[in-house]
């Protein structure tokens, strides 16, 4: 059985969710790290620790700020390096400055080498759930998502929202690959729960009203 815990990060209220099948094993992944200092990863860190679960990989659907912010923290306490779409290396390389452009200001966003490069399509194994990961550029050029048909689960990152998508007006956005991606994600069966990188889940039969 999936099992999904979801964490509040930082400043821009980005969703960090921890995954695990409950039934069958303690291995867990960490979805989007966005914890911008130690003391609002600790709330994390404790929780896999009070679960006895063993983090295995650390899945980016996409390399802003705010879903990256806690990449270091993660590297720090359980040794792992970002894993996402080969398509997003390059602006996960650049997010520093990028950041900063944006923000009008450093934060000091230090991000740990990549630890993995996913192609689209590829299958993620955790406990008996199989995960696809599926290319859904125009968040940014390199945004993906993970399904699980088995537990109809939809992990979006800022693609698909409850009521709307994400903004395609920052650097590598593009409005039609984003209609392209939506009119792809709702495709998937409407029971099929949407865990979202910012807001609350909903599901793909919710979120018909877009397109």
């Amino acid at each position: 059985m999936l099992t999904v815990h979801t964490f509040i990060c930082n400043c821009i209220e980005e969703n960090c969710h921890v995954v695990w099948d409950s039934a069958v094993s303690t291995d867990c992944w960490i979805i989007d790290c966005g914890s911008a200092a130690p003391e609002e990863f600790q709330p994390i860190r404790d929780f896999i620790a009070s679960k006895g679960l063993a983090p295995r990989l650390h899945l980016l659907t996409h390399a802003h700020f705010d879903h990256v912010w806690g990449a270091g923290l993660v590297e720090e306490n359980f040794g792992l390096r970002p894993t996402l779409l080969a398509a997003e290396a390059p602006f996960y390389a650049n997010a520093p400055t990028l950041t900063a452009n944006l923000l009008g200001t450093d934060i000091g966003l230090q991000l740990p080498p990549i630890g993995r490069l996913l192609a689209a399509g590829e299958v993620l194994t955790l406990g008996s759930q199989a995960f696809k990961v599926l290319s859904t550029p125009g968040h940014t050029a390199g945004s993906c998502c993970y399904y699980c048909a088995e537990s109809a689960c939809l992990f979006s990152g800022d693609t698909l929202f409850q009521g709307t998508c994400g903004r395609t007006d920052l650097p590598s956005g593009n409005w039609e690959q984003m209609r392209q991606s939506l009119a792809r994600l709702l495709t998937l069966p409407p029971a099929t729960r949407v865990y979202a990188g910012h807001g609350m889940p909903t599901t793909i039969g919710a979120e018909q009203h877009l397109l």
